[in-house]
């Protein structure tokens, strides 16, 4: 089987998984999704990719498991996607917030950079006293 018709055959399985689970819970939204094949190199890009791991990892597990072709997503380290999906949450905020609506924003943008740097000072006394 190649690694295309895998992940088309996976990302079809996930889509029904979903859909299971929509009829079961009766039209609620699912946390999961189909896997992104690709994603332009922007940060909100970056974040909805690393997005879709996160909510794709479980289902594809279990689906590789069943095809006894887990090895493909051993390497995929969930505590480092799930790192960077937190440091990432903070720079889309502002970056949804500059580029909302087409009125100007340059009244934001002094408020957001003090926002990111409380975040990464906060980050830094976590970072000290070993709670990340």
């Amino acid at each position: 089987m190649t690694l295309i018709s895998l992940k088309t055959n996976l990302n079809r399985q996930i889509q029904l998984l979903n859909e299971a689970r929509d009829n079961d819970e009766q039209q609620q939204h699912s946390p999961f999704t189909t896997i992104h094949q690709c994603s332009q190199i922007r940060w909100l890009s970056i974040y909805d990719l690393l997005e879709s791991i996160k909510r794709s990892h479980e289902p594809l597990r279990a689906l590789l498991l069943e095809c006894k072709q887990s090895h493909r997503i051993e390497k995929i380290n969930m505590v480092i996607v799930n790192q960077l999906i937190d440091f990432f949450q903070p720079w889309r905020n502002v970056l949804k917030e500059l580029q909302r609506g087409n009125a100007p924003s340059l009244y934001v943008v002094f408020p957001r950079i003090n926002y990111l740097q409380e975040d990464l000072r906060k980050r830094e006394r976590q970072g000290k006293s070993g709670k990340i």
